[in-house]
């Protein structure tokens, strides 16, 4: 079976002229910044190949945990480290807090993510997207005689992750849950395009064959990304088709996410197309993951679990009505364990931002079309800024910070800004819920080896590597 598997008071300058914003630690001066700017460090870059061969030469370096190889070269090379890739623009990452507050705050105007240039491709290939890439550019049945989970977790959480993001975004339920659903109903061949669509997509990241010619991965993308279109321009269709009808039975009614979206003059159908079939696949995938470490560190940790289980049983006691948005108000503890989680085991090694405008920071020049990798992933685990980083204390994120206080920008799993997660709100809410849930009716206990990760883009659940919870 696969796996269960404030800104602090410094606050923020004022910006220079965008064509030489200055940042530096406290002895760095603005005069200074202006000075003649130092070479970045980083690992030798040869003609071509870039970092490649110093990259894979290392002993230490493993693509499945990049985040090692760039906490070693932080050690190395200080909190910016400079990178070329074959085919890419040059890449600074940064770990430090305070560079990455200042990077936020230099591209907030115009924040520009870079990647996914394989998902872009795919839509400016297909008619219906009319040359525009889009802006991301049941438990107990399953279980034996002994407690322990008989069936792919994985698979189930995906299932669940799939069906609460089509209930928010789309206002309907898939019914992919249904253990008799046939392989070829539409419920299923929609759960299987949602998952092929960001896998695809972040292999073909990592790749640059596609670019050259239609591989088998980027054909699958292709493929998925034609299902969840067909899908979801054929639901928001009929949705659209009853909102008047709902408005005049009740004209003092609230309008949801989705009628809000549809209503809004400043967007086409196609626009409402897109911006759900970014956030299906993305909310399907990234939900499932962090579920999984969730759920995998609450077991391992049994005080923090009968913490929860306590918060639980106040707030909600044995009430399986619906949960309100008072109730989840009211979760404190859970909302910390989540923080703690993420900053433990997150879901994606950091954001990146494509410079418009030439930076200075620390002295050093970073110029305009540079990739800037901000590695909350890395300062998370940093024990400067995060006493007993190792450990999972979330008493940590309580409002007394017993362990000392935050930076706001040390982790940062959501992003920041006019261009973090889509889906931030809907993710937080429905693994409130599903922790809630969980431990209203069950106890969690881990009987296995540690939970493995492997990354692309995001940290993914080993699925090989899997043990009974």
């Amino acid at each position: 079976m696969a796996l269960f598997r404030s800104l602090l008071s410094r606050g923020v300058p004022q910006s220079p002229p965008a064509a030489a914003l200055c940042h530096g630690t406290s002895r760095v001066t603005f005069a200074r910044c202006l000075s003649a700017t130092k070479e970045i460090p980083g690992p030798k870059t040869l003609p071509v190949v870039g970092v490649l061969f110093s990259m894979l030469s290392d002993k230490d370096f493993d693509k499945n945990n990049i985040h090692l190889y760039f906490k070693k070269l932080f050690k190395i090379y200080g909190p910016i480290v400079k990178l070329k890739f074959p085919g890419k623009p040059t890449t600074v990452i940064l770990n430090d807090p305070e560079d990455m507050k200042w990077i936020h705050h230099c591209t907030k105007d115009n924040p520009v993510r870079g990647g996914l240039e394989a998902l872009k491709k795919a839509r400016y290939l297909d008619d219906y997207f009319e040359k525009k890439g889009g802006i991301t550019v049941e438990i107990s049945k399953e279980r034996n005689e002994e407690g322990e989970l008989t069936s792919d977790l994985k698979d189930l959480l995906q299932k669940w992750s799939l069906e609460t993001v089509c209930l928010i975004s789309l206002n309907r339920h898939l019914g992919s849950l249904d253990p008799t659903l046939p392989i070829d109903s539409e419920q299923m061949k929609c759960s299987r395009a949602a998952i092929d669509f960001l896998r695809c997509t972040f292999e073909c990241e990592e790749k640059f064959l596609w670019k050259i010619y239609p591989t088998k991965t980027f054909k699958t993308l292709q493929e998925s990304l034609k299902i969840l279109t067909e899908v979801c321009d054929r639901t928001l269709r009929e949705f659209k088709e009853g909102i008047e009808e709902r408005n005049t039975r009740d004209p003092d009614r609230s309008l949801n996410m989705i009628e809000q979206l549809l209503l809004d003059p400043d967007l086409s159908h196609k626009d409402v197309v897109t911006f759900m079939i970014d956030l299906l696949p993305g909310g399907t995938e990234t939900m499932t993951n962090s579920s999984i470490v969730f759920l995998y560190l609450l077991a391992k940790h049994p005080h923090a679990q009968a913490k929860v289980q306590e918060e639980v049983d106040r707030v909600l006691g044995r009430d399986l009505s619906p949960i309100t948005a008072k109730q989840i108000n009211q979760l404190s503890y859970i909302r910390a364990t989540l923080k703690e989680s993420f900053r433990l085991l997150p879901p994606a090694i950091g954001t990146n931002r494509i410079l418009q405008n030439d930076v200075k920071i620390r002295g050093y020049t970073l110029h305009k079309g540079w990739n800037c990798i901000m590695l909350s992933g890395v300062s998370g685990l940093d024990e400067s800024q995060f006493p007993r980083p190792q450990d999972f204390v979330p008493e940590r994120w309580l409002r007394h910070q017993p362990l000392g206080q935050i930076h706001p920008f040390a982790s940062l799993p959501f992003s920041q800004g006019t261009r973090m997660c889509i889906g931030r709100r809907i993710f937080e809410q429905n693994m409130y819920i599903l922790i809630a849930r969980t431990l209203q009716r069950y106890n969690l206990e881990w009987r296995g080896e540690d939970l493995r990760r492997e990354h692309s883009i995001v940290f993914n659940a080993d699925e090989e590597k899997s043990h009974p919870l």
